[in-house]
């Protein structure tokens, strides 16, 4: 189902997404999950700051708007 929308148009595909927010993700991307939830088709993307802070975008996946941002709440793990 996900391809299909994808291939009629209905939903952008994750690279354009990707580069709509990389002034916000940068390229520090550490997960991104599709949903669905009322209605609304998204991408969750988790990334970490300059700082090591892990945060979420969430991006309608036929606009390419972000619809929230906020803390992911997590410490990026020490290398």
């Amino acid at each position: 189902m996900l391809l299909e929308e994808r291939r009629r148009g209905k939903i952008l595909p994750l690279f354009a997404i990707l580069r709509l927010v990389n002034e916000v993700t940068g390229d520090d991307i550490v997960e991104i999950e599709f949903e669905r939830e009322n209605g609304e088709v998204k991408y969750g993307i988790y990334f970490l700051t300059p700082e090591g802070l892990r945060r979420e975008i969430y991006v309608d996946a036929q606009t390419g708007e972000i619809l929230e941002e906020k803390a992911a709440n997590e410490k990026a793990p020490e290398e």
